[in-house]
């Protein structure tokens, strides 16, 4: 994960935002930019994951911990899309 997020968060500074969810909680962590140790925050992400919290992250750096879509970055050399497979009922996925 370290990789990904070096070459999702570099040359920015501000904020990186993991969000945990386990049984209904949503917590959000801030990890400072620019990263100094990958593997720290592979540690953390591990025991997270391990302790049974669902880890996901910001694309975007943020340049503040106000969890406002206001503070993300204004540029990125990143383009992403998400896509969530959900199963309906009478539905084939």
């Amino acid at each position: 994960m370290s990789d990904l997020l070096d070459v999702l968060w570099a040359g920015h500074s501000g904020f990186g935002e993991l969000r945990l969810i386990k049984d209904g909680v949503v917590n959000q962590e801030w990890v400072p930019l620019p990263i100094d140790d990958m593997y720290t925050l592979d540690d953390v992400v591990l025991n997270r994951d391990v302790d049974g919290w669902d880890v996901y992250f910001g694309v975007l750096p943020r340049t503040t911990t106000d969890g406002k879509g206001a503070s993300v970055v204004s540029r990125t050399s990143v383009l992403w899309a998400d896509f969530d497979a959900k199963a309906y009922p009478g539905e084939d996925v």
